[in-house]
């Protein structure tokens, strides 16, 4: 396996000193989780997100100057992953909001342990899929300019996750009480909107791109 990878790094010139990055933070995740200050979890997405987005970002054919644009990307997901599984987190002994922030919004672990929904946390919240939304926003070229080969992929998983933030706000911000999932009848509907977009043909295979 680590032959493959170094060969796969050697061809496609990928920046493998990324996982010594996303090693420092997937060793957080070995132990209870409790991330302290907003800088403490920009940190912590810097390696299990921005990290994964730079070793990808040669294997889309994304121009070298945007590769920080798909480590963008990353942390969009991940913040997303962390607002839609503030409930299971817990369950696993990890809070990632930051404390500094809950607690100046009034909740406690407390109200976490017990599923107790409080105007805080929505308030809290609110502000994390509205920084979510942005990531997305900021990172909108990337629909534009990656390769009809692997632009369908990237469009779907945007829209999937975009829908994630939708259901937040649906449920009143309650990940609580309340999993959070894109209804199954909205899935085929985002799923043929990104193929439309992405200019996907049946003919055009997904790692063989016409140069």
């Amino acid at each position: 396996m680590i032959a493959a990878l170094v060969d796969a790094g050697r061809r496609h010139e990928l920046p493998l000193g990324e996982l010594a990055v996303y090693m420092d933070s997937m060793r957080l995740d070995c132990g209870p989780v409790r991330v302290v200050t907003r800088a403490e979890l920009d940190l912590y997405m810097r390696g299990s997100a921005a990290a994964v987005g730079l070793i990808m970002a040669p294997l889309l054919d994304t121009p070298v100057e945007l590769h920080p644009v798909v480590a963008e990307l990353g942390t969009a997901f991940q913040l997303t992953n962390f607002i839609r599984d503030v409930r299971e987190d817990y369950e696993l002994n990890r809070i990632y909001l930051p404390a500094e922030e809950l607690a100046r919004c009034g909740v406690s672990v407390e109200d976490i342990a017990r599923r107790q929904m409080t105007d805080g946390l929505r308030t809290l919240l609110a502000a994390e899929v509205e920084r979510a939304r942005q990531k997305f926003a900021s990172t909108s070229i990337l629909r534009e300019i990656l390769h009809p080969a692997v632009r369908p992929g990237v469009l779907l998983a945007c829209s999937v996750y975009e829908r994630v933030l939708d259901r937040v706000e649906a449920l009143n911000f309650d990940v609580l009480v309340n999993r959070v999932r894109v209804p199954p009848w909205q899935l085929g509907g985002v799923a043929l909107a990104a193929l439309s977009a992405g200019g996907w043909s049946g003919s055009r295979r997904a790692g063989h791109p016409s140069r």
